[in-house]
């Protein structure tokens, strides 16, 4: 089910319409990989994300406009939930995108965080495109 301002593009929709896409990887051509996929609010509908579980899905992809704290805590309680793979990406804005009035008042780089949870959690990556660094937290 569409939220917020994708309802203006998408319509409800039934779970028959909720799949996963199978593909392989080209280092392992034989091993199929079991994708899904949920744009912003629709990662917070816990029976949305039980159906995608159900399906297996490994690699559960999660794009965002959401850049707080909060979400990337919110990623990793889903791969631990699902026992899958999270990446989760924020787009990305710089300033010199905006209109010259509006430059002025925002920081030269927004939203920048792409991140990579296991289903254990034992790596975490995360990548600040705006620092140009790479946050790794390692728990066994």
């Amino acid at each position: 089910m569409p939220t917020a301002s994708e309802r203006l593009v998408w319509a409800q929709g039934g779970p028959e319409d909720v799949k996963l896409i199978t593909t392989t990887l080209p280092s392992q051509p034989t091993t199929p990989l079991k994708i899904s996929a949920t744009i912003c609010w629709e990662n917070y509908m816990p029976l949305l994300r039980q159906h995608l579980y159900d399906q297996g899905t490994q690699l559960y992809c999660a794009p965002t406009v959401d850049s707080r704290e909060v979400w990337l805590s919110s990623m990793t309680h889903i791969a631990l939930e699902g026992r899958c793979f999270v990446l989760s990406a924020c787009q990305m804005s710089l300033r010199t995108g905006f209109h010259k009035p509006l430059r002025m008042c925002l920081p030269s780089c927004l939203n920048s965080f792409r991140m990579i949870t296991s289903p254990k959690r034992r790596i975490t990556l995360r990548l600040d495109l705006c620092q140009r660094r790479w946050g790794q937290t390692e728990k066994v």
